[in-house]
């Protein structure tokens, strides 16, 4: 079984062929074939100059002279990688102190399979000049759980090659504002709303008691037109 070791890009690497003493004489072969890269040997030690990317690989040592496989050793070489890419935040709603980050690894690493990225988020609210931190494995999102409510964040993410890596430069930072709730809207009021006012009749211009004329109808027209002529038969018959 392989074991893995990680080394810095531009370092000086030694790897030691298992638990063999300081006189014993190996070989040594990287992905199946002779090391090509510029090495050198000391006894059971294997020294690459100046690694980079090009030196990751499955490394055996063999002893001699008869050969025989020792040790394997996986070598992880770390390039400060680009900052993350793509970084979004979005307010999470109805909750006024949460913010959903989330980003993509740079598209410039080699392979984010075998050699997974950490990750360095960095938070504030525009009002303040403190930063806060959060540092995550391999997750590539994360929610802000103690935003200030209504203030607007500013949010950034830098990438590292596990423990032994450079981390990476900030992302470019985006801006953010945690859900806030929307105002009710106003409504117009019908007139059924309203409720039933008393009215009242205008003041009369006396304090007198109004006498009310009597309707004139029909049968007074008639009265009128025939009393002259019953108040002539009537005197004639007095006669």
């Amino acid at each position: 079984v392989a074991r893995n070791q990680y080394e810095r890009m531009g370092s000086d690497v030694t790897m030691q062929c298992g638990t063999l003493e300081n006189d014993a004489s190996v070989s040594w072969k990287v992905n199946g074939t002779d090391v090509k890269a510029q090495h050198r040997l000391e006894g059971p030690r294997l020294l690459l100059n100046e690694v980079d990317l090009g030196h990751n690989g499955l490394y055996s040592c063999f002893q001699n002279p008869h050969g025989e496989r020792r040790d394997t050793i996986y070598l992880h070489i770390g390039i400060k990688p680009d900052p993350p890419e793509r970084v979004t935040a979005t307010p999470i709603r109805f909750n006024a102190r949460r913010l959903e980050v989330s980003w993509h690894s740079p598209s410039t690493w080699p392979d984010i399979d075998n050699f997974p990225l950490k990750y360095f988020l960095r938070y504030r609210p525009l009002i303040r000049e403190q930063w806060q931190h959060v540092e995550l494995s391999d997750s590539t999102s994360h929610t802000i759980t103690d935003a200030y409510a209504g203030k607007e964040y500013i949010i950034q993410v830098a990438a590292k090659d596990t423990e032994i890596g450079t981390w990476s430069d900030w992302s470019v930072a985006v801006h953010a504002t945690p859900w806030i709730e929307d105002p009710l809207p106003i409504t117009s009021t019908t007139e059924g709303d309203f409720s039933t006012e008393t009215k009242t009749s205008p003041i009369p211009s006396s304090n007198a008691p109004q006498k009310a004329e009597p309707p004139v109808g029909r049968a007074a027209r008639l009265l009128t037109f025939f009393s002259p002529l019953l108040l002539g038969m009537l005197l004639l018959f007095m006669w």
